[in-house]
């Protein structure tokens, strides 16, 4: 069976945050994680931020990831 078993659904780290960026599934032992990272325009200020704050998450977590020893496909918008 190759049915996706969703795994998470928004990165962890943040639980104020309500964007829907991050969606991450098992298929046949390999985890495959879809992101749309933020643009973070303009330069400087609260977007670009929050950019920034997202990534260190998303490095954190993909870190865990890659050290589980599965497979792992990190796919999607890095902008």
């Amino acid at each position: 069976d190759c049915e996706p078993l969703e795994i998470r659904r928004g990165l962890p780290g943040d639980p104020d945050d309500s964007h829907s960026r991050y969606l991450e599934a098992a298929v046949q032992g390999v985890i495959v994680a879809c992101l749309y990272l933020p643009n973070g325009n303009p330069q400087p200020g609260p977007k670009f931020d929050y950019k920034l704050a997202w990534f260190e998450r998303f490095i954190e977590h993909a870190a865990g990831l890659l050290a589980s020893g599965h497979p792992v496909v990190l796919a999607g918008d890095y902008n």
